[in-house]
């Protein structure tokens, strides 16, 4: 079992690693960006913005410098000023994406300096332009210059400039728009593909227009602007012109942006640690030596779950050809492929949790038919394996119920699963990190119980009884003192052989010996052997295991992509107003 539970770790491990890189390869190749910001309040129309000017240089690195000049007509309204919001950070691609902006001035018309106040909240770069303690009117002009890093989208075909120039949340009118756009070096017009958009947030009207030259391109609304309408555009360039980022610097920013991507492995190497901790088996591996009678005395059924550290069906089944065996029961196969269980003597010899099993089993009468347990079982089948693995823990194999431990750390993957689906969790990159991080929690459940020093003493010795119980009949003769092949010896050992799965390997070493049917079972046999007695108990186990658990009830988006721009789509937009 350590084995396998190192194996599983080392695995689990790479899946992981491999579910974070599939991740982050389709975060860079999936939907548009969708602004996380909400429109501006609503404004007096007393107020407009008499022209909306935006003149955006590409520099070769990708890097835009974006200079805004708004003329704002405030009229006879005495005003501080204006504030303009610039969105940075996006929903793309199922996760967050942050641009980067510098404001680097605010100035007038005639680049005098402005004062202002900048923040940043929900998402937004906030820019409060104006004093406090001074008033305007009348018409005024504010230059906003600043530089954006990443707004630039690079597709496998071409890279492209998807911008919003205006932003859809002004609550005024806007009676002129226009963007001019700077590109690196003289292009051929044909090379480009533009776009541009106008109206709500949202619409594919285009009413507007655009003009290339060598190395820019002027785009203007045909009209003016209602209350939040905006103008976008969309710019695509060959390959080449702009340098691309390497793949390892858009990984770091992936990371930087949604660090929560990194939940599962931060999940995973907490877990690996608590196994280490608390869950890996006390005491150390040594070589597996046949041993040729059950370890400790121990029943089949303490023995398969010691083994794989669960209370399966198959083990409690298994306990009922132990019984026989040993003369507490008869099994009886019936022609209509049900059985019954005939009790030869009393079980008040037999240890506590074995009696719990018969007396339920067998309550008033000595025998009882398996499809007459259907439905009465499932509810008992709890406080079997609760009183299996509190044997187990009394005879120090275990130092907790393996049970309660799965079911601690079971607990905390349910919770953590349905956190995923909160309303607070609404990327598709955090809700994926958070559903593979609690399928890490419950693969580590299933390691968790920890052996004692003795249980893994008595688990190696487990091993080797499995060892001697399957060992080919060819290789018996490296086995020193083996007892000898006899039905006692059969018997004695069949119902430790099914559960360790054994059993057909165990039943060929007597093939030719055991050929009469023994006193605790009872069935039609045209003929008989070990083989065949194996077949049939066979499907006794599962018919019990079946009345056992029978309950008795039934980056970016593109402006030229399939479903098309709108206004308000790429980078950059956001709103403004007066205050």
């Amino acid at each position: 079992m350590r084995f396998y539970k190192k194996r599983f770790l080392f695995w689990l491990i790479m899946a992981v690693l491999l579910i974070i890189f599939s991740l982050v390869f389709l975060w860079q190749n999936n939907q548009p960006p969708r602004l996380l910001v909400a429109s501006a309040q609503t404004q007096l129309e007393a107020e407009f913005i008499e022209d909306f000017l935006v003149e955006i240089g590409v520099e070769k690195n990708g890097q835009l410098s974006v200079v805004e000049t708004i003329v704002y007509n405030f009229g006879d309204l005495k005003k501080h000023g204006i504030f303009r919001t610039i969105p940075y950070s996006y929903q793309a691609r199922g996760g967050r994406f942050n641009l980067e902006v510098e404001l680097l001035r605010v100035t007038d018309e005639n680049l005098g300096y402005l004062p202002y106040q900048l923040s940043r909240k929900g998402g937004e770069l906030e820019i409060k332009i104006g004093s406090e303690g001074q008033t305007v009117s009348g018409v005024q002009t504010y230059r906003i210059h600043y530089l954006v890093s990443r707004a630039v989208n690079f597709f496998k075909d071409q890279d492209e400039i998807y911008w919003n120039v205006t932003g859809n949340g002004w609550p005024v009118i806007i009676d002129e728009a226009k963007a001019t756009v700077i590109l690196p070096g003289n292009l051929d017009p044909d090379s480009l593909q533009l776009a541009c958009f106008t109206g709500i947030y949202g619409s594919q009207f285009s009413d507007c227009y655009y003009s290339p030259q060598s190395n820019q391109i002027n785009f203007s609304a045909r009209g003016r602007l209602e209350p939040f309408e905006g103008l976008s555009l969309a710019v695509g360039l060959p390959k080449g012109i702009l340098d691309e980022p390497a793949w390892y610097q858009k990984l770091w920013l992936i990371f930087k942006d949604n660090f929560y991507i990194l939940l599962p492995l931060l999940v995973l190497l907490a877990m690996f640690w608590l196994w280490r901790k608390f869950g890996r088996d006390l005491g150390s591996k040594r070589s597996i030596i046949p041993f040729y009678d059950p370890p400790r005395d121990l029943s089949p059924a303490e023995i398969g779950t010691l083994i794989d550290e669960r209370a399966d069906t198959k083990d409690i089944s298994s306990t009922f050809i132990d019984l026989a065996v040993k003369g507490y029961l008869k099994i009886k196969s019936l022609d209509n492929k049900d059985w019954q269980l005939i009790k030869q003597k009393d079980f008040n010899n037999l240890p506590d949790w074995q009696q719990t099993l018969l007396e339920d089993i067998f309550e008033q009468s000595r025998e009882v038919k398996i499809s007459d347990l259907k439905g009465k079982l499932y509810q008992k089948l709890p406080k079997l394996k609760k009183h299996l693995y509190s044997s187990l823990v009394i005879k120090n194999f275990f130092a907790t119920s393996p049970a309660k431990v799965r079911g601690w750390f079971l607990l905390l993957a349910i919770l953590v699963f349905v956190s995923a689906f909160l309303p607070i969790t609404d990327f598709v990159l955090l809700r994926v990190s958070l559903i593979l991080s609690a399928v890490i929690i419950f693969s580590f459940s299933l390691a968790m119980p920890r052996k004692t020093k003795l249980g893994t003493q008595v688990y190696q010795e487990i091993k080797g009884y499995k060892l001697y119980l399957g060992v080919a009949e060819k290789d018996r003769l490296n086995f020193h003192n083996a007892p000898e092949k006899t039905p006692e010896v059969f018997e004695k050992n069949l119902a430790y052989a099914m559960v360790l799965g054994v059993e057909k390997k165990w039943a060929k070493q007597f093939d030719g010996l055991y050929l009469k049917q023994p006193d605790w079972y009872q069935g039609n046999f045209a003929s008989f052997n070990s083989l065949i007695l194996v077949s049939s108990l066979g499907s006794f186990n599962r018919s019990y295991a079946a009345a056992l658990t029978n309950s008795g009830a039934a980056g970016g988006s593109s402006g030229f992509s399939s479903s098309g721009g709108f206004s308000g789509g790429g980078f950059g937009g956001g709103r403004g107003g007066s205050w």
